[in-house]
């Protein structure tokens, strides 16, 4: 007598059977996915062998800075996809960002230095004595820089940094880390890293800010009170990347994750960017390697127009 599933006895094989032994393919990505991922492209090496990649930020024409903070350097990603050494004894530099003339600017944590870097990577001091995790610089050449105290879980802090001068924006945020703007200037991203929040600030003309909300819901692991949000970017388009444990979370305007993409060996994703040629490859950082792929989205920063955000698709 044939048994189930056989030949002639009119029943359907399991769905879990068909076409065995041939592998299982992946299908179609959710749709909030596909608005972001370009089908056919995937995670790509670029380089390891570092100690501690953080801050990235992109240039103008697609280049890509960051810190290797243990190394005591910065490094360049030029636009064929090489890493080079752009500045050497950089201070363990933590963050870097760009401004909109090209000039590279770093906040250090331990040496109180805020740095300028010319194109030939010579460098000069801008400030002493703030203690910096994190730097952003906007459109009209001031920083914004976040600070978190001299113990470990100490309070979080925004400083407006113009003229030579320092002004505190915004405090009380559970260990401050990287911060980003939407294309159209008006609304501020401030990374919570000892939590499962970014916070939305709304930028006055003067750069100060208002309307402070913990907006962005990151998502954790089971168990989890904290997502490690480290380093974020928004696309021209108007999407937000944040570097996470879990991955690159993508959110909208709504404010929680909608897409998480994570690298292909699982690790922690310390630093975010876009950049490349066409504005639209997305690194991700993590500690001692770097991947790239190519999205829908393109790089912004400081030397971006005002660019109208359209609400996405809920």
């Amino acid at each position: 007598m044939a048994g189930p599933g056989a030949a002639g006895s009119g029943c359907a094989a399991p769905a879990s059977r068909r076409g065995w032994p041939e592998r299982v393919k992946a299908g179609p990505s959710a749709p909030r996915a596909q608005e972001i991922l370009i089908p056919g492209e995937d995670w790509q090496f670029v380089a390891e062998g570092f100690k501690s990649t953080r801050g990235p930020a992109c240039n103008a024409t697609g280049e890509v800075f960051f810190a290797d903070t243990s190394n005591n350097k910065i490094h360049r990603i030029g636009l064929d996809g090489t890493v080079s050494e752009f500045a050497a004894d950089a201070g363990q530099a933590h963050c870097v960002t760009v401004g909109p003339d090209g000039t590279v600017f770093t906040i250090f944590e331990k040496s109180g230095k805020l740095m300028r870097y010319d194109v030939t990577g010579k460098s000069s001091v801008v400030m002493d004595e703030i203690l910096g995790h994190s730097i952003l610089t906007r459109p009209d050449g001031s920083l914004y820089v976040t600070t978190n105290g001299d113990k470990p879980h100490g309070p979080g802090s925004v400083w407006l940094i113009r003229d030579g001068k320092k002004t505190l924006v915004d405090s009380g945020i559970k260990f401050a880390t990287g911060m980003t703007y939407r294309p159209d200037q008006w609304l501020l991203s401030v990374a919570e890293g000892h939590s499962k929040w970014v916070y939305s600030d709304q930028i006055n003309d003067d750069g100060t800010l208002t309307n402070k909300e913990r907006f962005f819901h990151l998502h954790v692991a089971d168990g989890d009170d904290e997502a490690g949000a480290e380093s974020v970017c928004y696309s021209v388009e108007g999407r937000q990347f944040i570097a996470t444990r879990s991955g690159i979370q993508i959110t909208a305007d709504d404010g929680p994750t909608q897409v998480i993409l994570p690298v292909p060996d699982g690790s922690r994703v310390i630093g975010v960017c876009l950049g490349g040629k066409d504005g639209d490859t997305l690194f991700a950082f993590c500690g001692n390697k770097i991947w790239k792929r190519k999205v829908q989205h393109h790089s912004m920063g400081a030397f971006t127009p005002w660019t109208k955000v359209n609400g996405n698709r809920l």
